[in-house]
């Protein structure tokens, strides 16, 4: 995979990243746990639907047409 510039992605990593980094560090730990799955959640409903399409379609090719992707 080769990375692309893109000044907004490096934008983002500067003005929310970085600080929101070091607000996760000083959390307590149990605090951590509702955080990552809130952002777990937040992953999911954002990008999980075409991951999954796309996994179903790299291992259909992978296991050929008579096999159901689904089924693994």
């Amino acid at each position: 995979m080769i990375a692309r510039p893109n000044i907004i992605k490096d934008a983002g990593r500067i003005l929310f990243w970085y600080p929101f980094r070091w607000c996760v560090l000083l959390l307590p730990f149990r605090a951590l746990y509702g955080l990552g799955r809130l952002l777990g959640w937040a992953d999911a409903r954002v990008s999980l639907r075409g991951r999954v399409e796309r996994m179903t379609r790299n291992l259909a090719g992978v296991l050929g047409p008579d096999r159901d992707a689904r089924a693994v």
